[in-house]
Parts: C-alpha cells; sequence; structure tokens
C-alpha cells in the first residue's frame, strides 16, 4: 500500500486509499453510486475474485472519473477456470472539479 498511496489524505479529502474486496456478484448499484464522490479518495484498489464483475464496475467507475493505472491477474488457483484481478485506479480529483464546473456553464 505505500507503494500505491502516499499514507496520507489531502486536506480536502476523506481517505487517501481505499481498497474494495466485493463479493463474486461485484459492488452492485447502491454501493456504485458513493465513488461519484469528488473528495472521497485519489486512489482505490480493486480485488475482484470474478473478471466479469471487475468489468462491469470499474465500467461505471470510469464514468466517475477513476482511471486503472494497473492490473494484475492472479491465479491462486491454477487448473481451475478461476482468477483474482487486482486493479490499481487513480482520480484526478481537480479534472473532475473543472469539468464539473463546465458543465454548470
Amino acid at each position: 500500500l505505500k507503494r500505491i498511496s502516499n499514507n496520507t489524505a489531502k486536506e480536502d479529502q476523506l481517505f487517501s486509499c481505499i481498497l474494495l474486496d466485493p463479493p463474486r456478484t461485484g459492488m452492485g448499484e447502491e454501493l456504485l453510486k458513493n465513488f461519484d464522490q469528488e473528495n472521497l479518495a485519489t486512489t482505490m484498489i480493486y480485488v475482484s475474485c470474478d473478471p466479469d464483475s471487475f468489468a462491469k464496475d470499474t465500467k461505471k467507475l470510469m464514468d466517475f472519473g477513476w482511471i486503472i493505472k494497473e492490473l494484475i491477474m492472479v491465479d491462486m488457483f491454477p487448473q481451475t477456470r478461476h482468477l483474482e484481478v487486482v486493479g490499481i485506479l487513480t482520480r484526478d480529483t481537480e479534472k473532475i472539479k473543472n469539468e464539473k464546473k463546465k458543465k454548470k456553464i
């Protein structure tokens, strides 16, 4: 985590880094909508046991301004179809704030 996050939240942020490990079905719409907050964090680590739900959730997260910086596939169960996915996502909160201001104009 130290390599990924600076360990301190910026003054206007709630968290410096978010670690997610949702169930196989993914985060679900109710939880996902919370990740549109500008001041939530700038780094997220998303661990998933289902590449399909990871893809579905990160598509929505990308709509909120999150960017996949690194993607790691981990074969923890050889000779099965199961893969763990670890995604490191970042977010440029200043860019998001500026875009929202432009939309209001």
